[in-house]
């Protein structure tokens, strides 16, 4: 199986791992939940006085990272998240390339189950994912 045969999904801090390998090295899909544009972006934004950038060495520069991957994008956030700011999610929505879609749970936040509406979306995504056919062998 090759990366561009696979779906990735990370949360949180796991959605800057997944878009990092996402933009290196494909994928059939990329999913993400609550994830955030940069480290630097989330730590200014609760430590506003610091020099934040200047003290973290692994950025997870995800909004520079997305916008080189062209695959489909399923993201969701939540728009009460008091760890990743909801408007760092959709900035990283904003910069991705390919189909994209960002479910909004209102009034959810970081540590919240995801909702019925995010499991339809998902499930709609994981649909709408074309087979990969290879030696007469389908698979996502």
């Amino acid at each position: 199986m090759e990366e561009r045969d696979i779906v990735l999904m990370g949360r949180s801090l796991g959605g800057g791992v997944v878009v990092d390998l996402a933009a290196e090295d494909g994928a059939r899909g990329l999913v993400l939940s609550s994830t955030f544009t940069s480290l630097p972006d989330v730590g200014k934004h609760h430590l506003p006085l610091l020099p934040i950038g200047l003290l973290m060495s692994n950025r997870f520069n995800s909004l520079k990272k997305i916008a080189t991957y062209p695959g489909p994008l399923l993201q969701s956030h939540g728009d009460a998240d008091e760890i990743i700011p909801f408007e760092l999610g959709r900035q990283l929505h904003e910069a991705a390339l390919g189909p994209k879609r960002m479910v909004v749970i209102p009034g959810g936040r970081h540590d919240d189950l995801q909702t019925e509406q995010w499991q339809n979306a998902l499930d709609e995504f994981i649909d709408s994912l074309h087979p990969v056919v290879t030696t007469g062998a389908a698979r996502l």
